[in-house]
């Protein structure tokens, strides 16, 4: 799936209370401030209060989310080798990355718990992919520790589920539905 379009945009409606919305625009831009008022201003009179008032925090582009996501495991400079003298040695590098890939498979999944499960398993399965052959198993059993799933099930959406996040198509702020 291209994402290139796709937008994580954090809104907060007072002090407390944020959630991540994602837009799809159609050529690539990042979506003005208008263009997100008029779109998610009507969700936010429906679920949460009808001003629909609302603070924009942050817009961030999918794919370079991912991107910076799945980097975590190709080009981490703390990346382990065969020569790691001990267990703990490899579970603290690997709790450093895996704790960061977390966080970033946080960021932009919004309310969101598929979005986010679906982004943190594929940041568990490339941080094993990248630990040497001689601590994969360590390694696995590291991220099992953590909730990772080596053959993880996809998730089959209900009648009227967003098969991306999970949510009612009605209520989905993923911006793929009419």
């Amino acid at each position: 799936m291209d994402l290139q379009n796709a937008y994580a945009v954090t809104i907060a409606f007072n002090e407390r209370e944020s959630e991540t919305v994602h837009m799809i625009t159609q050529d690539g831009h990042e979506p003005t401030e208008s263009e997100i008022r008029s779109l998610v201003a009507p969700y936010v009179r429906q679920v949460y209060h009808e001003s629909g008032e609302f603070e924009i925090e942050d817009i961030t582009n999918v794919q370079k989310s991912v991107d910076k996501l799945l980097s975590f495991s190709h080009s981490n400079p703390h990346a382990t080798s065969p020569a790691e003298q001990s267990s703990g040695e490899l579970r603290s590098k690997l709790m450093e990355r895996i704790q960061a890939a977390e966080a970033e498979a946080a960021r932009g999944s919004g309310s969101s718990d598929i979005l986010f499960e679906s982004r943190v398993q594929a940041a568990y399965s490339s941080i094993l992919e990248s630990v040497p052959d001689a601590d994969k198993d360590r390694a696995e059993a590291i991220l099992k520790e953590r909730g990772y799933d080596p053959d993880p099930t996809p998730y089959e959406p209900d009648e009227g589920e967003c098969g991306l996040t999970g949510i009612e198509i009605d209520c989905c702020p993923c911006g793929r539905h009419p």
